[in-house]
């Protein structure tokens, strides 16, 4: 058994808004940071046949980079939209994974995980009606943040034969409904789904060769 706690810091550089379309908008944002903790264990039996991994998270971000379409004024007193990057706020990021695997006989390997996550913003600040003032958007959803993730594989090594070995693969992988753009506009949610996979693959004796067929998407 291994028992381990980690920290570490990741960012994502500042820059400029060298696309505005108005001198308001041409600034400097900072950079966002993303502090990460994780809490976790890794297990194996002797006969190394099951094996479990649980780990828990903590990702506090800062300065998050957004960006976001607003309103401007030309020289000519023309009306107009431009897109530009703002450090918005702040958010956490907390969830446990869970991995396993076995091998109940030889040749057949099984495996599993599963993820569970809350993301919110802690402050967030934007133009969420397009009237060119920012509002309080800390009750939006972080984009690209499922709560639910689930996988599973089994994959089985036949017995080897004159022409080589073959092997046989299945998987599945579910993923619950997430935010994809910023502003969680109706229609732009990712939809729940779960993908159904398999595969056969053939490698010759000499392992020189692999050959594989597979079909992707069973469920449609």
């Amino acid at each position: 058994m291994n028992q381990y706690f980690t920290w570490s810091q990741g960012y994502k550089s500042g820059g400029y808004n060298e696309q505005a379309m108005s001198a308001t908008s041409a600034l400097p944002f900072k950079e966002e940071t993303a502090d990460s903790f994780e809490l976790g264990f890794k297990t194996e039996t002797a006969d190394r046949r099951l094996r479990a991994n649980v780990a828990a998270f903590y990702v506090k971000y800062k300065d998050l980079q957004r960006d976001a379409v607003v309103p401007f004024t030309d020289l000519n007193g023309n009306p107009g939209q431009e897109t530009k990057t703002t450090n918005a706020g702040a958010a956490e990021v907390y969830g446990l994974e869970l991995e396993l695997s076995a091998v109940p006989i030889d040749g057949l390997t099984l495996s599993a995980s599963g993820g569970y996550q809350k993301a919110k913003y802690l402050e967030f600040t934007t133009d969420v009606d397009g009237n060119g003032t920012n509002d309080d958007a800390s009750y939006l959803k972080l984009r690209n943040a499922p709560k639910v993730t689930l996988n599973g594989s089994a994959t089985y090594d036949l017995p080897p034969t004159n022409i080589g070995n073959f092997s046989l693969n299945a998987t599945i992988n579910y993923q619950s409904q997430y935010e994809s753009v910023t502003l969680n506009h109706p229609n732009t949610q990712g939809q729940a789904r779960t993908l159904v996979n398999t595969a056969i693959t053939w490698t010759d004796k000499s392992e020189a060769v692999t050959v594989s067929a597979y079909v992707h998407n069973l469920l449609d």
